[in-house]
């Protein structure tokens, strides 16, 4: 074929498309008009129907018998009927009933623009197919013909409460004429651009080949450089046709592979084969074109991922004769996207705060931690919000403890940090969290910002901190505690051995006499003394090893507390000390071990009792809790301890003041020792205090200890 004969098939082509492209334009602007017209139509039958059914309801409730309810409602409609526009010149609203098998028409544009007499028809004719529908009890909307037997567009719908039917319509003639006409317009025009390629095709013929052959290799390049393929086949004969560069992506040689589909079929990956050729299937039979990413395997043994796409050309008939489509190798494309999202999703799971700002400092993007740590300024993590106007919003929600009071000089400081990146630092956050902050500069000026949670870490330093100080001051208590050991063991065995001596030497004569007597009591004392201070040691350590137990047994309280104040006040009377007691009437029994309760009583009314000077009183009360528990307080007014020293006096071996300078003897294990067995008890032991007025001590036992007692006893109060 020659190239002006090729020129003039050209022109007959673009004739073709023109006229098919207008032709195409036309049938879609036809099927909107078509489905506007069909919409219109049938929102009217339904308002009109749903107002007719509300008027005879409206009618009915006013008391009125039914023909005249239905007269009234055909009388407004008609009345109405007029001002309805929207129809078009042949379009109606037509109403009707079924009358001894006769379609009755009741109303209809033409009655009333004419004033012609109704017509009826046959309910089983061919005509008044819509309203035939409406009567029957059914909605919707059709073509079919009207009672005049013309085809019509109509929709209909019953009016059930007053049997009847109600139809809007229009001519398929009048919907159809105006795109006729543009049709045939169209066509003139297609011809005329045919005899004007006619005429000029012997002036431009030759630099139109030119072109034409510079625009097919421009494309072909365009096709190689871009990795993109085109392809197409006839349904009917299955004959195929693929561009070069599908067979370059698909690894194939033109001269000796045919283009079937059988051959497309056996290059896809065999996972990816079945969803593929549904995809095609769906193509050919004219139901959906597809756009579909599958996996191909070249005979290199090679694999590539494909981006293909396909559509269908229909015949004269409207029926799919042709399909084609491009295939396009995205196998760089795809392992980069991957790569990307699995750089993100990394990203995503990482343990620590990331988050990337631009060359600009606008936010590119963070993670999950990040996210979360700075929920409380969420609105400010979106792409595009700078780092200042982060920064800016988590001191003013209060984040930064440390910029509270000269908020602008330290988020200039922090900005100087963010801008000329360099030492690792730290900051504290409000909700007790530290971040260690490490941000790096890129060579395109973005910024990346990598913060750690090190709250674990500065806990465990202070823990270490606190460890340390404990330790020290563990250390002098053992240094206390050992001086003190020293004067308290010292001084009563100093005394048993110079007294002994005496005895055993007979210093005084030989023994009998007072003075050897006295010196007796002095050894007696110092040693019950000194087993006192052996026992309160052995006890302490032996709540702390966990090594004391304790019995569990019913004990009168009041009983325990009077024979430990027998013990004790002697000592009471020779210091002028009043010591009294209060015991409650019905005095609940207690589960407990004796010996511990009646140790509890002995070192707190001692404790009392060397603190408290001759003149002062003691006094202890028994009490019944509200919770039913029971409580031991002792009250004195001795010389009372400072606020800040009351845990101190409450440690073991912790004593206030210089052990050789203070004027009270004493391990300092009474109050601990104390404390320990109320809490042995599941209970627990209290101090008050105020220097110059006195100290009470309470001691609570749990309520599941009290055991009601089924003989009552009466207050005691002496």
């Amino acid at each position: 074929m020659t190239d002006r004969r090729r020129l003039l098939v050209l022109l007959g082509i673009m004739a073709g498309v023109a006229m098919s492209v207008a032709g195409l334009s036309m049938l879609s602007l036809y099927e909107a008009a078509f489905t506007e017209q069909r919409d219109q139509l049938s929102h009217t039958a339904k308002s009109q129907a749903r107002s007719m059914e509300v008027m005879a309801d409206h009618l009915r409730a006013m008391g009125m018998l039914p023909d005249k309810v239905f007269a009234d409602t055909l009388n407004q409609v008609s009345a109405t009927y007029r001002d309805v526009e929207g129809f078009g010149h042949s379009g109606e609203l037509i109403l009707g009933k079924l009358e001894d098998g006769q379609i009755v028409f009741l109303l209809h544009r033409y009655s009333l623009a004419n004033k012609r007499t109704l017509k009826s028809v046959s309910f089983e004719s061919g005509l008044a197919q819509p309203m035939r529908q409406a009567l029957l009890g059914i909605s919707g909307t059709m073509i079919g013909y009207d009672y005049r037997g013309a085809e019509v567009l109509a929709a209909y719908q019953p009016v059930r409460s007053l049997n009847l039917g109600i139809v809007t319509k229009i001519d398929m003639a009048e919907i159809r004429a105006p795109f006729i006409r543009a049709g045939a317009i169209s066509t003139v025009g297609a011809v005329l651009i045919i005899l004007l390629g006619t005429v000029l095709f012997r002036r431009i013929s030759t630099p139109l080949v030119d072109n034409l052959e510079k625009a097919v290799t421009r494309l072909t390049e365009a096709q190689r450089i871009a990795r993109l393929g085109n392809w197409e086949r006839t349904i009917e004969t299955g004959e195929g046709w693929w561009s070069d560069e599908t067979y370059r992506i698909f690894g194939l040689e033109p001269k000796i592979v045919s283009p079937t589909l059988e051959t497309f079929y056996k290059a896809i990956h065999p996972e990816d084969r079945e969803t593929v050729k549904t995809a095609i299937e769906r193509c050919l039979d004219g139901k959906e074109p597809y756009s579909i990413e599958y996996r191909i395997l070249r005979p290199d043994g090679s694999q590539r991922t494909i981006y293909g796409r396909g559509t269908w050309r229909v015949d004269k008939t409207g029926k799919p004769s042709r399909i084609s489509g491009t295939v396009q190798d995205i196998t760089k494309r795809r392992r980069t996207e991957d790569d990307v999202r699995r750089l993100a999703a990394a990203i995503e799971e990482l343990s620590e705060n990331f988050a990337l700002y631009g060359p600009d400092d606008r936010m590119v993007m963070c993670n999950k931690k990040f996210r979360e740590i700075n929920e409380a300024i969420a609105e400010y993590l979106n792409p595009g919000v700078t780092f200042e106007e982060q920064t800016r919003a988590k001191i003013e929600k209060g984040l930064i403890p440390e910029a509270v009071g000269h908020e602008e000089e330290w988020l200039k400081t922090r900005m100087d940090w963010h801008r000329n990146p360099g030492e690792l630092h730290e900051i504290a956050r409000q909700d007790g969290i530290w971040l260690l902050i490490h941000e790096q500069r890129m060579a395109d000026g973005s910024t990346i910002t990598l913060s750690t949670d090190i709250t674990d870490r500065k806990r465990a330093e202070e823990d270490l901190r606190q460890a340390l100080v404990k330790a020290e001051e563990a250390n002098r208590a053992k240094s206390t505690f050992l001086a003190n050991m020293s004067h308290e063991l010292r001084t009563p065995l100093n005394s048993i051995i110079g007294f002994s001596d005496a005895l055993k030497t007979q210093l005084f004569g030989p023994l009998g006499g007072d003075k050897y007597r006295e010196y007796a009591e002095d050894i007696n004392a110092s040693g019950l003394h000194l087993l006192e201070v052996i026992s309160d040691i052995l006890d302490i350590s032996k709540i702390e090893a966990g090594e004391l137990a304790a019995s569990d047994e019913e004990v009168d309280l009041p009983d325990l507390v009077e024979s430990a104040i027998k013990m004790l006040r002697e000592q009471a009377e020779k210091n002028g000390i009043m010591l009294s007691r209060v015991f409650p009437q019905d005095c609940p029994g207690l589960r407990a071990d004796p010996r511990h309760i009646k140790q509890i009583v002995l070192n707190l009314v001692s404790n009392s009792l060397k603190f408290t000077p001759a003149g002062g009183k003691i006094r202890l009360e028994i009490l019944v809790g509200d919770d039913q528990g029971l409580l031991l307080v002792v009250e004195d007014t001795g010389i009372g301890i400072e606020e800040s020293n009351i845990e101190k006096a409450l440690e073991p071996f912790g004593q206030v003041g210089d052990i050789y300078s203070r004027p009270f003897e004493g391990t300092g294990l009474g109050l601990p020792l104390a404390k320990s067995l109320a809490e042995l008890h599941g209970g627990s032991l209290s101090l008050e205090s105020q220097p110059g007025k006195g100290t009470m001590v309470t001691v609570r036992f749990p309520p599941q200890r009290t055991v009601i007692d089924s003989n009552p006893r009466a207050a005691i109060k002496s």
